[in-house]
């Protein structure tokens, strides 16, 4: 069984991610949270609670990069962006929060290794090509990583990735936080540009925009009316979160799923290969260029989806 970590900035998507990741045949070794929609201390707060309403406590979950490569801020406007979308707790506000010991789960965040330590811990436990990662969030910690211990790369086979906002039809402009940039690449888009430009002999996966918000692929109040079985704590978490993407709009979307079906089920996908360019100045800033190259590109960039399988892997493992 494949060894997994996670790397996530819980965030609505990412704690349905991080859910399903724990119903799949997969080994995860540990949580790592990144700056993104939440900071990583609040993001790592919310992990532990997502693993205990699924009864996990023996899973380390380790705070990361607290800021991007260069330290740049985000825009006001993207830090309301990202609050309205997700609450300032990251989860909705729906006051998950108050059903936890929430002083028990930060003393075990503060007793946690920091970023490097657990990167140093991992190189020794694990042989080359034993490790994969799931990334949905800002790329901060593994550009970081590399940085840090290049001969890290060696233990990695694979890195399936959410992120990006590719234009494989013509004259198609896509993009969230702006008309050419995705949030995770625009977070920290410098991130983005070592993790793409490295020379890992992992595979590199991803899947952007492009392929998350097919029409097909979107989620509605039937889909999570199937979900209804019983209430537990559990269930109860689940469809809050839900109900809170529902609150906005009759269709939503699960970005971060895809990057773990990449993994689970890359049999699902069609894709293309290439290179990726990341722009870091001006008005495209954290814009993905990708640059077909079947002989040589280190990127695997999905650009179709079986929608009806797509959507049973989630629903088989999220049923309760």
């Amino acid at each position: 069984m494949r060894k997994v970590i996670l790397d996530a900035d819980p965030g609505i998507d990412d704690a349905i991610s991080i859910i399903t990741a724990f119903g799949s045949s997969i080994d995860i070794i540990a949580v790592t949270t990144v700056n993104g929609n939440v900071n990583p201390k609040l993001g790592a707060l919310n992990a532990l609670i997502l693993l205990e309403s699924i009864g996990i406590t023996d899973i380390p979950v380790i705070p990361g990069a607290t800021r991007s490569i260069i330290n740049r801020p985000l825009p006001a406007r993207i830090k309301k962006r990202k609050e309205y979308q997700h609450g300032k707790d990251g989860l909705g506000n729906l006051g998950i929060h108050k059903s936890y010991k929430l002083e028990l789960l930060r003393k075990k965040i503060s007793a946690a290794p920091s970023y490097l330590n657990f990167t140093d811990d991992v190189a020794r436990r694990y042989t080359n090509d034993e490790i994969s990662i799931i990334a949905t969030g800002p790329l901060t910690n593994i550009a970081r990583m590399l940085m840090y211990k290049p001969s890290f790369a060696d233990h990695i086979k694979e890195i399936c990735i959410m992120g990006g906002a590719f234009r494989f039809e013509r004259n198609k402009t896509i993009g969230s936080v702006t008309d050419y940039a995705e949030f995770n690449s625009y977070c920290d888009p410098e991130a983005a540009k070592i993790v793409f430009g490295s020379n890992l002999k992992a595979k590199i996966k991803i899947a952007g925009l492009n392929i998350t918000t097919k029409r097909k692929c979107a989620f509605d109040a039937k889909f999570v009316d199937r979900l209804c079985k019983d209430r537990s704590l559990r269930s109860n978490l689940i469809l809050s979160l839900l109900d809170f993407k529902l609150s906005f709009n009759p269709v939503f979307y699960l970005h971060d799923v895809f990057a773990l079906v990449m993994l689970q089920r890359p049999s699902l996908f069609r894709f293309k290969r290439g290179n990726v360019d990341v722009i870091l100045k001006g008005k495209m800033r954290g814009s993905t260029k990708f640059c077909e190259n079947s002989l040589s590109g280190n990127i695997l960039a999905a650009v179709d989806v079986n929608e009806e399988e797509f959507k049973n892997f989630l629903l088989n493992r999220l049923v309760f």
